[in-house]
């Protein structure tokens, strides 16, 4: 398979969004330092209100070899066995609270959300793979990486050079290779009221 599969969009997008996908599959190499700065660099620059910017980042690469295995560490089993063979894992946190008057940040967790969107597009522009994750255990990360409480970790992020032929856990060794499905616009887009669907996707 092809590391480069598009998905098969309906109406055609950008072509990093067309690419992009999760796969479970990587090679164990590492991820060279330019790519991993230029995805850095696109999430510092996603939008966040007040320009808040609540995003914190603990990054390992596999160069690092006992931050990585400590990383590796706080992922659920599930991901554990095949994350082991990502070139970096990261993992992302958000600030709770406004720095300029300690109220609550409601928007905190869309915010990073959208600092991990830019992160993903432009690691598919560079030609890498990125697989976040719910799995892990956010006390164990909080404990390993001395994540103060006013943080609060979001997800992990596994990133890596994707390999078809790469082992992958019992039960899913078709996963990587399976199509890639999305509810249709005219199930998420309405007009007038909740749950009309709206004439523009008709």
């Amino acid at each position: 398979m092809s590391a480069t599969r598009r998905n098969p969009v309906d109406h055609e997008v950008l072509e990093p969004i067309a690419r992009r996908w999760s796969p479970i599959g990587f090679d164990g190499r590492p991820v060279e330092r330019e790519p991993l700065l230029r995805a850095l660099e696109a999430g510092r620059w996603a939008s966040s209100s007040f320009n808040e910017q609540p995003w914190r980042v603990i990054l390992q690469t596999r160069d690092e070899e006992a931050g990585f295995t400590r990383a590796l560490d706080c992922l659920v089993e599930g991901n554990r066995v095949w994350a082991q063979r990502a070139g970096a894992l990261l993992f992302l946190c958000a600030r709770r609270h406004f720095e300029k008057n300690g109220h609550d940040n409601a928007h905190a967790w869309f915010d990073t959300g959208q600092f991990l969107a830019h992160v993903l597009l432009q690691l598919t522009s560079d030609g890498l793979h990125a697989h976040p994750m719910a799995g892990f255990d956010a006390q164990r990360a909080r404990k390993t990486f001395e994540i103060p409480d006013e943080f609060e970790p979001v997800c992990a992020l596994a990133i890596g050079v994707f390999d078809p032929d790469a082992p992958v856990p019992e039960g899913h060794e078709g996963r990587d290779r399976a199509p890639r499905v999305r509810k249709p616009l005219a199930e998420i887009v309405f007009s007038d009221r909740f749950g009309r669907r709206s004439p523009i996707v008709d």
